[in-house]
């Protein structure tokens, strides 16, 4: 409402005013709604985990899969992370919502060990990949909340593998090294999730004991069109911006592959949905692959039908 901008005007000052935006004022409401919501949703049961395969480019063996939070709203339906995930840690819920999917991951290898699948037990490669946001990285008891969390539900660190972004290293590279490290030496996986978006300075990975880097759906996407543009010239953008250039996207795909095999770092491409993307990052040495292609981000028990069949 418009008293939000008289409010706002006061607490900048005097000779200082703000015009009323009704765009920005819904908006404003949307994000309150959601945090109240979100305490809301925690208690009923309204979020859940969805998990998306990720298979081995060269026998499309499932090697694991990544979590990803999903929050039914019973009135507006499905509100996506990037939406809620923001407010989440504004509104300082964010480590609450990281614990409980930590949890329910916990839950479902527990039970993929044990009685659903037992033969799991045996194939040391499956993993879940959980994403932790920089709110959370920044919590001086995540290591012990982690470490906590997998020994209640007797589920061993290896079966866990951790998705951070660039970001979270810009700051506090020490910290963040040695967060990582504690990680690694009980035997939990790090990722570098969406690598080559962020603020990327090649310099820090050496410094950082990761053990896998993640290509971003951005470059994944334009592999598509590389394939029919070996030939063409690429096209100027009509509006004078510059446009997606599919070699650049594949030149780009491949420094990353070449930097991680150097590195002796896995490689997962995210957002493989057609045969030629799988093609090319296949002979490019790629190592595993997540997208459409070979499965969408699934309910717990669709997803344990899924790799029942599979396996």
């Amino acid at each position: 409402m418009a008293d939000g901008a008289m409010y706002k005007a006061k607490e900048d000052g005097r000779d200082t005013y703000r015009f009323f935006d009704e765009k920005i004022n819904k908006r404003n409401q949307r994000r309150h709604m959601i945090a109240t919501d979100l305490r809301i949703a925690l208690r009923e049961r309204q979020m859940q985990v969805a998990y998306q395969p990720i298979v081995q480019v060269d026998n499309h063996q499932i090697v694991g899969a990544e979590a990803l939070l999903r929050w039914h709203h019973p009135q507006f339906r499905m509100i996506g992370p990037a939406e809620f995930v923001p407010v989440a840690e504004s509104a300082g819920l964010i480590n609450q919502l990281g614990i409980w999917v930590i949890e329910q991951v916990c839950i479902l290898l527990k039970r993929l060990q044990s009685g659903a699948m037992p033969f799991l037990a045996n194939d040391q490669y499956f993993r879940i990949a959980v994403n932790l946001s920089a709110v959370q990285f920044r919590q001086d008891d995540l290591f012990e909340t982690i470490e906590n969390i997998m020994l209640e539900h007797g589920v061993s660190p290896s079966r866990l593998r951790f998705e951070v972004t660039e970001s979270i290293f810009m700051d506090e590279l020490n910290r963040a090294s040695s967060v990582i490290a504690r990680l690694r030496k009980i035997g939990c996986g790090v990722s570098i999730d969406d690598f080559g978006t962020g603020y990327s300075s090649l310099s820090y990975l050496s410094k950082l004991p990761v053990d896998t880097l993640k290509i971003d759906r951005s470059f994944v996407n334009e592999l598509s069109s590389y394939y029919s543009s070996l030939h063409e010239q690429a096209q100027p953008s009509v509006s004078g911006l510059n446009q997606a250039d599919p070699r650049q996207a594949q030149a780009i795909a491949l420094a990353i592959l070449s930097l991680a095999k150097n590195l002796g770092m896995h490689v997962v491409a995210e957002g493989v949905e057609h045969l030629d993307q799988l093609r090319f990052l296949k002979e490019h040495g790629c190592d595993s692959v997540q997208g459409y292609l070979f499965g969408k981000p699934m309910p717990e028990r669709d997803f344990i039908d899924f790799i029942s069949r599979k396996k």
